[in-house]
């Protein structure tokens, strides 16, 4: 702590540009708003979810038999695909609406640089007065360390956005200064942690490569309920599910695995794998009944989507938009992209998308991208072929 107030004082005295933000962002003149006049909405993105293994999408294990239900009233895209082969490319597209060759951000240690660290999707709806939250895994998809600015006010156990210094140093250094003091914050909080036993270190390599045991993804959902009730406000919140992750999965109840030992399981198991989709239906079901029994859902947009397919292939993933009320439904047969997704809210909102944004509104009756570019990090083993 010592150390991190030395850093913030030789970093405030030495000289700076003021960055402005509002001119940055694109967000000058709107209005805040309130919870009776926009809708809370609830991103769900699914890492490695193909589309060819739920139910919904005519697979033959019936994998997702809540989302097929609800897809008679909601909005479904047929032909959705990613935009990155993995989730920190991914997510970043999916929350600025731009592609990768853009925000020029793929690998885990690219991220957002300049005035583009603030043009992005949740920092356009905190200007209507939205709260903002990201629910994720903090080497997955954590917006903080991709250098989202003024983006979330709680992402992933942070509040940078809600802390006084922090969010005095956004609005008066440079991004890189910013994003520099952040991790900085993070690293030596993390270390002294792991030094005084108060918290496990992790690795994120054993994570991404193995998946040695289950994340309970259920409470991230417990969470965003908890803040859809106690928020005054309209609330925005991300969802990364990652028990369909791999390459091992951990689902609570074997339905098509029956009799597979999960302790000795091989990796990328198709029928563990399809348990583990069943498992993550069965709990947005559950979600989504809450939503119901507390009178929520009626004034929330909810998106279920994904961020790259299994294996890190160029498959299909899916996309589903319930809109409040189910006052939107039926079919999007052309091809779309996961940088679509922003657009889509925006318009569903009335909110003019920004130049900045490259996708296009599922609304719009002449969306259609004729092409899908796709970014793979160089050299990789993990890219498959198109089909």
């Amino acid at each position: 702590f010592i150390l991190t107030g030395i850093f913030i004082a030789v970093w405030i005295v030495l000289p700076f540009a003021r960055t402005n933000l509002a001119a940055a962002s694109g967000n000058s003149g709107l209005q805040q708003q309130t919870r009776n006049n926009l809708p809370d909405i609830v991103l769900v993105t699914v890492d490695g979810l193909n589309a060819e293994s739920m139910s919904l999408y005519g697979y033959t294990n019936d994998t997702t038999p809540f989302l097929k239900e609800l897809a008679q009233d909601s909005l479904v895209a047929d032909n959705n695909f990613s935009n990155a082969q993995g989730t920190i490319g991914s997510i970043t597209s999916i929350l600025t609406g731009r592609y990768p060759a853009d925000t020029r951000v793929l690998r885990s240690v690219d991220i957002l640089e300049g005035q583009e660290s603030y043009q992005n999707l949740p920092a356009l709806l905190k200007s209507y007065g939205y709260y903002t939250a990201q629910l994720a895994y903090s080497y997955y998809a954590d917006a903080y360390r991709v250098n989202f600015q003024r983006a979330f006010d709680f992402a992933n156990g942070k509040t940078y956005e809600q802390n006084m210094v922090f969010s005095w140093l956004s609005n008066n250094l440079p991004t890189h200064s910013v994003y520099f003091l952040q991790e900085m914050y993070t690293r030596l909080t993390d270390r002294l942690g792991h030094i005084f036993f108060i918290q496990d270190m992790a690795d994120p390599y054993r994570r991404v490569t193995e998946a040695p045991e289950k994340i309970n993804d259920g409470q991230k959902l417990e969470a965003a309920l908890a803040l859809l009730e106690s928020e005054d406000t309209p609330v925005f919140v991300h969802i990364h599910w990652l028990g369909t992750h791999g390459p091992n999965f951990y689902p609570a109840e074997q339905v098509f695995s029956t009799g597979v030992d999960i302790s000795l399981q091989g990796k990328f198991d198709p029928r563990l794998y399809d348990d583990s989709i069943l498992e993550f239906d069965r709990t947005l079901e559950g979600f989504f009944q809450q939503l119901q029994t507390r009178g929520l859902e009626e004034n929330t947009l909810l998106i279920v989507g994904s961020d790259h397919s299994l294996k890190w292939t160029v498959d299909r993933l899916p996309l589903l938009f319930h809109f409040p009320a189910s006052s939107i439904s039926g079919q999007v047969e052309g091809t779309v992209e996961n940088l679509d997704i922003a657009p889509t809210i925006l318009d569903y909102l009335g909110v003019e998308k920004p130049g900045w944004m490259s996708g296009m509104s599922l609304l719009d009756p002449d969306q259609n991208h004729s092409l899908v570019f796709i970014a793979a990090i160089p050299k990789s083993n993990k890219i498959g072929r198109a089909s």
